[in-house]
């Protein structure tokens, strides 16, 4: 295994069609050059497509440069993602 991918099938909480949501995806450093990335977002929108999603939605990590990637296949930038944890580790230990 070189890889690997999660996505959940949902129905769009804006217009109820099935939507595909990225949860997690990677690929060992070594297959990260040539057209592998893309091969391997190009099978997943394949897969998803073939059981009904309407769109696909990806979060990127700040910094990655996997957003780039996913300009030059069609993705538009909708948002920034912000994210706060709650539960420190003191928390935890109270």
């Amino acid at each position: 295994m070189v890889g690997y991918g999660g996505v959940y099938l949902v129905p769009s909480m804006h217009t109820q069609e099935l939507t595909a949501m990225e949860d997690t995806w990677f690929l060992l450093p070594e297959y990260r050059k040539g057209w592998n990335a893309m091969k391997f977002f190009k099978f997943m929108e394949k897969v998803v497509k073939e059981r009904g999603a309407k769109e696909v939605t990806l979060t990127v990590p700040a910094g990655i440069g996997t957003g780039i990637l996913c300009e030059r296949m069609g993705y538009k930038r909708i948002a920034e993602m912000y994210n706060k944890q709650l539960l420190k580790l003191q928390d935890e230990e109270a």
